[in-house]
């Protein structure tokens, strides 16, 4: 009795948790991811940053996918607190990509360098109803970032070994 009443609380249990849904690329599966405010959508856009710092900082996001997206992918730049734009666009549209072909969207911004940490924020979305794939990110203008505090603790830590 006690054995039937375990099997049915581990079946309840496990009831409980839903299966990530998956999206298969070939042979692959791709997670969809559902945290995120757009909904469900895939992580595959390679997204990286390039900042030239000054008093026009140039902040260049380099967009790239491993397969042909042939659907419009909209872009979008979110600027923080004391961050202006000098010269481009907030928004824009890709009219779509192709694979292992990298595109570069600039924007020209004034207030990102100093000793006071200010932030932007790049999005992008792409509009294909069965292929909603999405990546954003977010640039730091000073060299104290979450990411370079860790990589310096990584580098103490190895030190000290």
């Amino acid at each position: 009795m006690p054995a039937i009443i375990l099997v049915l609380f581990l079946s309840l249990l496990t009831s409980c948790y839903e299966d990530q849904p998956q999206n298969k690329h070939g042979l692959s599966n791709v997670p969809l991811t559902k945290f995120t405010y757009r909904g469900v959508v895939e992580r595959t856009i390679q997204l990286k940053f390039k900042v030239e710092k000054g008093e026009t900082s140039k902040l260049i996001a380099r967009v790239e996918t491993q397969y042909d997206y042939d659907f419009p992918l909209n872009y979008e730049w979110k600027l923080g607190e004391g961050v202006s734009v000098s010269d481009g666009n907030l928004k824009g549209q890709i009219e779509k990509m192709q694979k292992d072909t990298p595109l570069e969207i600039e924007l020209n911004v004034t207030g990102f360098n100093g000793d006071v940490a200010r932030f932007v924020r790049f999005e992008i979305l792409g509009t294909n109803p069965q292929k909603r794939a999405f990546a954003d990110g977010i640039i730091n203008s000073t060299d104290k970032s979450f990411e370079k505090i860790v990589q310096e603790v990584e580098l103490y830590k190895k030190s000290n070994q």
